[in-house]
């Protein structure tokens, strides 16, 4: 720990001689109130956050405060934490190490850290179980599929992940989740002027694989197209480019035909009650460059608009890959699986046939598993 992390003590025992998760929660919250991920997270409702869980579940929020990082995790039954001496400024460093590494597919001790920091303490309560995972700040970066433990194994064959932002936790507190229902769809993107062939291929096999789907590409990939009065999207299907901007991040994009869906626009969306929304676009869960504990990216944005479920990506994927995860994540929807189900078959999917983490662990699920 001390040469990856510089000053870093190692986690200590299971707490259950020290302070409970509930009063480590509402001093985390009083010392430190702008972390917005714990505004959802306070003794008053954690009994409510474990009434909506599954025995298998368990969710986990991670936050630096000061000098020290906390791992808070709650389960249907009780819960636990660990907290250990390491500061923001060691922990993106070490990130930035593990980034570098997988961009060159070479291992690194920086990912076997990363996993037994963030990973480890959790699945050793036990090892099969389904993971809501709530980053903050720069955690939103990694992809948490992709972390390999010492053996080589990544979490996402051996776990479900589930990203959540604080708009996910006030839904699941309130018990709004239920099972996805395929409803209204609509695959939209490739404009002429983005010259995407792959993603002009890809939503035509969406739509296809869909039914009753919508199709919206080349010049009719407009925003009138996309804000009919009569439809509340159940699914939304986006290929296109997007424009990532972390100086202005609600003004981020997506481009269509006619201009540019912003980010600043999302609420005017007419969404269905557990609506879907995928993110084919390059960097929609990008956050590099913002200090916010919840960055402000597309994916967080739709979510903030009411998206139940998003899917998304933290950097360009490939067209074969996205082709290979759409055909199999669609196929599997359409057939009555869930989303969560439906993500993982397609990310293995990926895995089998692109072997790199590079090249599938960019992928991810935000909110409701269905």
């Amino acid at each position: 720990w001390s040469d990856l992390f510089p000053g870093a003590a190692a986690p200590p025992p299971a707490p259950g001689e020290q302070a409970s998760l509930q009063q480590v929660v509402d001093e985390l919250r009083l010392n430190q109130p702008e972390l917005g991920q714990l505004l959802s997270l306070r003794s008053t409702n954690l009994k409510h956050l474990q009434a909506q869980l599954q025995p298998k579940d368990t969710l986990v929020t991670y936050c630096f405060q000061g000098d020290d990082f906390y791992l808070l995790a709650l389960r249907k039954e009780g819960g636990f934490y660990r907290k250990q001496r390491l500061t923001s400024a060691d922990f993106q460093g070490t990130t930035r190490r593990y980034l570098e590494s997988l961009r060159s597919d070479q291992t690194s001790d920086a990912e076997t850290s990363l996993f037994s920091m963030l990973l480890a303490p959790v699945l050793s309560e036990d090892p099969d179980q389904r993971l809501f995972l709530v980053p903050n700040g720069p955690i939103w970066q990694l992809p948490f599929g992709a972390l390999r433990d010492a053996q080589g194994r990544a979490l996402a064959s051996r776990a479900q992940v589930v990203l959540m932002g604080s708009a996910d936790l006030l839904r699941l507190a309130d018990g709004d989740w239920h099972p996805y229902k395929l409803t209204q769809s609509l695959a939209i993107g490739a404009p002429p002027a983005a010259d995407l062939p792959g993603a002009y291929q890809e939503l035509g096999e969406v739509a296809r694989a869909l039914p009753g789907c919508q199709l919206r590409r080349g010049d009719q990939a407009t925003l009138e197209a996309l804000y009919q009065r009569d439809q509340h999207w159940g699914l939304l299907h986006f290929a296109s480019h997007a424009h990532y901007r972390p100086d202005r991040p609600t003004e981020s994009d997506i481009q269509l035909h006619d201009g540019q869906l912003k980010l600043k626009q999302l609420s005017q969306l007419s969404l269905a009650d557990h609506a879907l929304v995928a993110l084919s676009v390059c960097q929609g869960g990008a956050s590099k460059g913002q200090r916010l504990d919840e960055p402000v990216t597309l994916a967080t944005g739709f979510s903030a608009a009411g998206a139940d479920t998003v899917i998304a990506n933290l950097w360009p994927v490939d067209d074969e890959v996205a082709r290979v995860f759409c055909q199999s994540f669609y196929g599997d929807l359409a057939s009555g699986s869930s989303p969560c189900d439906s993500f993982r078959q397609a990310q293995q999917a990926c895995r089998e046939k692109f072997p790199k983490p590079r090249d599938w662990g960019g992928f991810f699920l935000m909110g409701n598993p269905g």
